[in-house]
């Protein structure tokens, strides 16, 4: 890889992207990203993976506390590139 290439990708960041709640509280998939909420930020992929993985575990684990609409929404969650253009949209 060339240098200026793997600068480039150095300044890529990923985030953890939630989907907006539609008036029934579902998650509405269909929203622009622009309108998802980060739910963190992350310098690898592989770790908003893992923060990916772990929240659905949690949400899993814990639906009946939570309710399936939230548990909908973090299982629905998206990692998303920092220069991705959906975001600005």
């Amino acid at each position: 890889m060339k240098r200026h290439h793997a600068a480039a990708l150095a300044l890529i960041s990923w985030y953890l992207m939630v989907p907006p709640a539609k008036s029934t509280g579902e998650p509405d998939l269909r929203a622009p990203l622009s309108k998802w909420v980060t739910d963190g930020s992350y310098d690898t992929v592989q770790a908003c993976h893992k923060r990916y993985q772990d929240d659905v575990q949690r949400a899993l684990t814990f639906a009946h506390k939570i309710g399936h609409d939230v548990s909908s929404r973090i299982q629905n969650e998206k990692c998303i590139a920092s220069n991705d253009p959906r975001l600005a949209k």
